[in-house]
């Protein structure tokens, strides 16, 4: 906003030079076509100011979004011996930042939030009581009360106070004062549009479809997913490549000669290593007989549940 506002300005004294130097009438020209549209200019300032920071707030939306459809996703599984498919997809394919610039991509954490979820749980051995997750929550737990309220507050009130000032002031809104609440409104109606969008992404069945794409609706239980199996393996091979992808923008964006071989990065924004330690736990080779006895338990406990149901037969 600032660069306009000075050009503004400083067309006044060039106007004020051209009439000095060739007997113009430009200052006057100029001054009274600035009396009689400063108010549209100052509309399109003010649009120019303020539409590209609700276009930040369209990502810090879908940015929430993803960690709450996340954090939702894994609890989910809490209860059984499987790494949850959300998990394996993110840490298969590293996720980035959904602000569109470089910097926000170097700097991003929700990768770090995805590995040390994982990290926290990858060398517990953790009893289970069911082999089959929890039933997913409603699309509206995982959008949240407080984003629904404030994606309807968004939406309606353009149109109230548009109401207002036709109805109840009985002016227009591209005329006099009201006209400079203009760009206020589309932008609060802008916020809402993008908060539908940013549920529409994020919503059960793309996450399904995604899941699927990239072979992640399988079950991998916690000790396949060790660094000394395949998965595991894949984990940390993408953890490193993701590295290198980020230490090389960074190196880009500061105009530095990218070298063959990185080291250990030291970005605070970045994730640890996938697991607390290089070294399989004691425990690990008791794991796959444990996994197997209890499996065999629960599945033996449901088939003796389902055999017990009755049959009642309809009343016509």
């Amino acid at each position: 906003m600032f660069k306009p506002v000075l050009i503004i300005l400083v067309l006044f004294p060039v106007c004020l030079l051209v009439d000095y130097f060739n007997g113009t009438r430009w200052l006057a020209g100029y001054t009274q076509f600035i009396r009689e549209w400063w108010n549209l200019l100052l509309v399109l300032l003010l649009c120019k100011t303020i539409f590209p920071k609700a276009k930040n707030y369209k990502y810090d939306i879908m940015e929430d979004m993803r960690v709450n459809q996340y954090l939702a996703e894994i609890q989910r599984y809490f209860n059984t011996p499987y790494v949850p498919p959300i998990m394996l997809l993110y840490l298969k394919n590293p996720p980035g930042s959904i602000r569109p610039t470089d910097y926000a991509y170097i700097n991003d954490t929700f990768y770090r939030l995805v590995v040390n979820s994982f990290r926290d749980r990858v060398y517990v051995l953790q009893d289970f009581d069911s082999i089959e997750p929890w039933s997913r929550p409603t699309y509206f737990d995982v959008i949240g009360i407080k984003n629904i309220t404030k994606c309807l507050l968004y939406l309606l009130v353009p149109f109230i106070w548009i109401f207002f000032v036709h109805f109840i002031l009985e002016q227009s809104m591209l005329k006099d004062w009201p006209l400079l609440t203009l760009p206020f409104t589309l932008a609060t109606f802008q916020r809402g549009l993008f908060m539908i969008e940013a549920f529409i992404k994020f919503n059960p069945l793309r996450l399904d479809r995604e899941l699927k794409e990239n072979d992640c609706m399988i079950q991998v239980t916690w000790r396949d997913a060790f660094p000394d199996r395949e998965v595991g393996i894949t984990f940390v091979r993408a953890y490193y490549l993701e590295m290198e992808r980020r230490q090389r923008c960074e190196l880009t964006i500061q105009g530095l000669t990218i070298p063959d071989h990185f080291p250990e990065w030291k970005n605070p924004h970045f994730a640890p290593f996938p697991y607390p330690s290089k070294t399989i736990p004691s425990w690990g080779s008791e794991y796959e007989p444990y996994y197997e006895k209890k499996s065999m338990e629960l599945n033996t406990q449901l088939s003796t549940k389902n055999s017990n149901v009755v049959s009642f037969p309809k009343i016509n």
